[in-house]
């Protein structure tokens, strides 16, 4: 598939830097737009890009310029986040929140922005936090219907809970959690990587874990869909191997939302078709991700 449109994208590495990326189908060129040495990476928000950085574990909010195109660097906000250590994985915009998964303190961060910030300028502080398990690491989240889904990658488990709005002052209460190893593993560690959901069609909650030992298991890291009801509720509905090692990224995709697209570090780049409870798997022979 190609694409017809001329669009942007922000690009953030290993490296202390985020880049705009201009893509034209009319030109074989990428054009750089600009770059922000921030020490970050991250995500997007209304004129403005939250980027978190996992080892500095500091965050900054950089406002676009009127051209929606390139950053106000001058600008920027940086955060900080009270912990003693702090791992910072991801920031996911949630109505007038911001919310940050901290891998390094255990914690969820709850930010918002002061009344008083002035335009484009960022003036966000943290209001709160949801507790994690001590230990568990929690990597990336994803919010549906107030509920808040949680992927810990050193204890890999998914887990739900309440997330009440700001103003109550009420404690996050867990709803489920459960262990995503795999079934059958052969002694490789495993820690849990990528969450997404699909919030129309299926209803579940897919996420994948990624062999880190020395010696992974053949059968590559694994993909285990859960559904979940309204309250939150989770469900284990099925999980696999694919064959991919150290997934990276993933994506629902298609005409009906049916397909999983997952890349990997080694193993290339695979496509699996849900079909109900069932799967299709086809694997291509693409380059490693990094």
């Amino acid at each position: 598939m190609v694409a017809a449109k001329t669009f942007t994208l922000l690009v953030g590495a290993y490296g202390s830097a985020i880049t705009g990326v201009r893509f034209d189908p009319s030109s074989p060129n990428l054009t750089v737009l600009g770059t922000s040495d921030s020490g970050h990476s991250g995500l997007a928000k209304t004129r403005q890009v939250a980027v978190m950085d996992y080892s500095s574990g500091t965050g900054a909010f950089i406002p676009l310029g009127d051209d929606l195109l390139t950053l106000d660097e001058a600008n920027a906000q940086k955060i900080t986040f009270n912990a003693t250590v702090s791992h910072p994985h991801q920031a996911v915009e949630v109505g007038d929140e911001v919310i940050v998964p901290d891998l390094g303190a255990d914690k969820i961060w709850r930010l918002t922005q002061s009344p008083n910030a002035q335009g484009a300028v960022p003036n966000w502080e943290i209001r709160g936090f949801v507790e994690q398990p001590t230990g568990s690491g929690p990597r990336h989240i994803a919010v549906d219907n107030g509920v808040l889904y949680t992927l810990h990658e050193l204890a890999s488990t998914l887990s739900s809970q309440t997330l009440p709005p700001l103003a109550y002052g009420a404690p996050s209460e867990t709803i489920s959690s459960f262990s995503i190893l795999p079934p059958g593993a052969n002694g490789s560690t495993f820690g849990a990587a990528e969450l997404i959901i699909d919030k129309e069609e299926f209803a579940s909650s897919l996420h994948a874990t990624r062999n880190l030992a020395a010696s992974p298991d053949p059968r590559g890291d694994t993909i285990a869909i859960f559904s979940y009801n309204a309250t939150g509720h989770l469900t284990p509905v099925d999980q696999f191997f694919t064959g991919l090692n150290q997934i990276r990224a993933m994506a629902h995709g298609g005409p009906d939302n049916q397909y999983i697209a997952a890349a990997g570090l080694t193993g290339g780049a695979c496509s699996f078709r849900e079909d109900g409870q069932l799967f299709d798997r086809t694997c291509s022979s693409a380059s490693g991700i990094y």
